[in-house]
């Protein structure tokens, strides 16, 4: 179980989550006090949302470009990728595509916006709904057992800690949305 914000940015916890989930696959924590498990985190999240094979191509306009038109294809980036701008240039920057002397520009370039905390379409990022839960207690709920059934078989004592679990109010279900 991870525990994310959920007021940050979609682009922030997708992130947050892949670093996460290399952790879970990559390190064992009975192992303990490897100084490199959180940049090994780090480069198994960067890998798993922006492989380097697909990015290389991605990211070489970056290398020339002025700072108004980095800033122009990091947006367009962002939305397509659903990272931020900080992290694709962190991942044109490894990949090295732009040397530390642009990465330092880049940065100086954002402070100044004020784009270091929050930047530019945020809201165009859209955030995964997790779906397993809600279908584990729709599955539940299909074979008869109730809420507090569900609390119980958890071990839980409120039903806002198995929120997750529990199947959709009837309303929603079988409601058509539209999908890119």
């Amino acid at each position: 179980v991870m525990l994310i914000n959920s007021v940050s940015p979609a682009h922030r916890r997708r992130l947050t989550m892949a670093h996460e989930l290399g952790h879970l696959v990559m390190h064992d924590e009975m192992l303990g006090g490897d100084d490199d498990v959180e940049a090994e985190a780090n480069e198994f999240a960067a890998e798993f949302l922006m492989p380097a094979h697909i990015m290389k191509n991605e990211l070489r306009p970056l290398s020339g470009a002025t700072p108004q038109r980095t800033l122009s294809l990091l947006g367009a980036l962002k939305v397509n990728w659903g990272v931020s701008m900080q992290a694709l240039y962190e991942r044109a920057f490894q990949l090295g595509i732009v040397d530390g002397a642009k990465r330092a520009a880049f940065y100086k370039l954002l402070n100044a916006r004020r784009w270091k905390t929050q930047e530019p379409g945020d809201e165009m990022v859209i955030p995964e709904i997790p779906k397993l839960a809600p279908s584990i207690g729709a599955s539940l709920t299909a074979t008869g057992m109730s809420d507090f059934d569900t609390m119980t078989l958890l071990g839980v004592t409120s039903a806002e800690r198995i929120l997750p679990f529990l199947a959709p109010p009837v309303e929603r279900q079988g409601r058509l949305r539209a999908v890119n």
